[in-house]
């Protein structure tokens, strides 16, 4: 799809995503997979969509922070996807004000909730500009306290921060030598987990989903089950 109604399209994807993560507990990068599959998007826009979903799922508190003063009650888990979902192309990427407000109202489609997303968001824009109080590092870096304060416990307040922030970092996309597509921090884990799994050697992946890091193990030539 390509066009003035690209932008809204692919908003609305996004949320139909988010959507099944929060509402079915799915996993984001299967459901999105299937999304993108029947979106019928082109591959920028596929890659806004990746870049929405997993943004807004890695920030949720810090957004939540930022959309919530402007919130007199609680509102439907859509809604609130798609105040997260605005606030995210605010805060995070930049987006112009006029072009977030807009696109995301309409991926909401014609619901009663459109006029709440379009003021609510309005005025976050108008608090990106002004700039944000964080009341706590766990709110502005989206952690939970108790993560937080380990960590600063163990490394002090400094790395700890460091940490959390090169966490909330898009991972990079790369490859195994077989062509399959794994992030670096699972491609590790596998090597550590299938030193000295030669062949004839045998091991159980017990957690298994989808089994990227079991296929990996087994390449030495020992046998996995997952």
């Amino acid at each position: 799809m390509t066009g003035a109604g690209s932008g809204a399209h692919a908003r609305a994807v996004a949320l139909r995503v988010l959507g099944r993560i929060d509402g079915e507990g799915a996993y984001a990068n299967l459901v999105l997979g299937h999304e993108l599959e029947r979106s019928g998007l082109e591959q920028r826009d596929r890659g806004f969509v990746t870049e929405l979903v997993y943004g807004v799922t890695r920030l949720q508190r810090r957004l939540d922070h930022l959309v919530d003063p402007y919130l007199l009650r609680p509102v439907d888990p859509k809604v609130r996807a798609a105040l997260r979902l605005g606030a995210y192309q605010l805060h995070e990427m930049g987006t112009p004000a006029h072009a977030a407000v807009s696109a995301t109202v309409d991926a909401v489609g014609a619901t009663k909730a459109r006029g709440l997303v379009n003021a609510v968001l309005r005025r976050v824009a108008g608090a990106a500009v002004a700039g944000t109080a964080w009341p706590s590092d766990a709110v502005r870096l989206s952690y939970p306290d108790w993560i937080v304060d380990r960590l600063t416990a163990d490394l002090g307040a400094d790395d700890a921060s460091g940490a959390l922030e090169a966490m909330n970092d898009a991972a990079a996309a790369t490859e195994r030598p077989d062509g399959y597509v794994q992030d670096r921090a699972s491609q590790l884990v596998a090597a550590l987990a299938g030193e000295g799994l030669g062949a004839g050697s045998l091991a159980a992946d017990l957690c298994a989903a989808p089994g990227g890091k079991a296929t990996a193990m087994a390449a030495g030539g020992g046998v996995v089950v997952a």
